[in-house]
């Protein structure tokens, strides 16, 4: 809910996501070289509330605190099945073929191969190459929301696209990882080609008296999409319950018919994170990490900005049983934001706290 100076609710959000997944999974070794694993998925989503506005099915409206909204719900049913061999060809090379099929209620079906290779210099050391095709179906959200809200003195609309069509890509990696005593540490390239890369644009639609400032975003299609990159790991060791990692990634995201950056991406970012466990039989574990963004892209109309921030962040999780674990944590631990200027900054979430819980089956 919205509310102003007074403490006022001035709008208000109500959605809910439900999400049901089968999964069945098995892997059996086929002789001294040959793994096999396959399996199937059935995955159904039901996204209800205001967010879709009119835009979706069984319409309706909603009042809350003397605010009437319109409502609407979607479903979407898709389901996969996967093949993967890990051939040991020897004791020192590992190549891995795979296939994956999807089929989306929406879209149809699509088959992605994939093949990598891992080569093991000495028991610490090792090479890596993935090469492979990817499918991404749009999201309810991507094609139906119609979402209208107010956000201090602006009016925020979200609007899906049900033009849009699922991302196709071509996928491809190489790395190095190795670890030496207490220390690892990970090289590594990644090359990704996207057909109707799935993105969002944001524009003024301008002053509207009685509401204030209007800016709309709505997702779209690009046609032909290039992001690649480098990125670095290391990590220390400090005994068997505490570790520290540091990540660092550069990334070029281009829309190659421009040639232009795209939107909603920084050019670099990272992590520095520390960790405990107490390495029990059903564990504890403990994070805090700060995440970090350098020239991060945020455009609206033709008003071009850059930021560079960081966060830091919490979460513990613990093992109840061996199907059963339960978490909690904190995001934007600090409750950061960054400056407002005249060509409307970019904004970030807020202290966030959740809690949950994961069973399996």
């Amino acid at each position: 809910n919205v509310t102003n100076e007074n403490n006022a609710i001035t709008d208000f959000d109500h959605t809910s996501y439900d999400t049901l997944v089968f999964e069945g999974k098995n892997s059996m070794k086929l002789n001294d070289k040959n793994t096999m694993t396959y399996g199937a998925e059935w995955t159904t989503t039901n996204m209800r509330g205001t967010r879709f506005g009119g835009g979706g099915d069984n319409k309706y409206s909603e009042t809350f605190a003397g605010i009437t909204k319109a409502g609407s719900e979607k479903d979407v049913d898709t389901y996969a099945a996967y093949l993967q061999d890990e051939w040991k060809i020897t004791d020192k090379w590992l190549l891995i073929p795979a296939v994956r099929f999807d089929h989306h209620n929406a879209f149809g079906s699509h088959t992605s191969p994939k093949i990598g290779t891992t080569y093991s210099f000495s028991d610490n050391s090792r090479f890596k190459v993935n090469y492979g095709k990817s499918f991404r179906a749009p999201t309810v959200y991507e094609l139906y929301s119609t979402m209208d809200k107010r956000m201090g003195m602006m009016n925020v609309q979200v609007l899906g696209n049900p033009d849009l069509k699922p991302e196709k890509a071509t996928n491809f990696d190489i790395g190095f990882e190795a670890e030496q005593g207490k220390w690892s540490g990970k090289l590594g390239y990644y090359h990704n080609e996207i057909d109707n890369l799935i993105d969002s644009d944001m524009f003024y639609q301008g002053y509207v008296p009685g509401v204030g400032m209007v800016v709309k975003s709505k997702y779209y299609n690009v046609g032909e999409a290039e992001i690649s990159g480098a990125e670095a790991e290391v990590g220390y060791n400090f005994n068997d319950n505490w570790n520290v990692k540091a990540t660092y990634n550069y990334t070029d995201a281009k829309d190659k018919t421009t040639n232009a950056r795209l939107n909603n991406r920084a050019r670099q970012n990272g992590v520095v994170q520390l960790s405990y466990t107490d390495n029990a039989e059903l564990p504890f574990t403990a994070t805090l990490w700060s995440k970090w963004y350098i020239d991060y892209l945020y455009k609206v109309s033709k008003n071009v900005n850059t930021y560079t921030f960081n966060t830091f962040n919490f979460v513990a999780d613990k093992q109840i049983t061996k199907n059963l674990h339960v978490y909690a944590g904190v995001d934007n631990i600090f409750d950061k934001t960054l400056p407002y200027d005249e060509n409307h900054s970019y904004t970030i979430d807020g202290r966030t706290w959740r809690v949950g819980a994961e069973m399996t089956f």
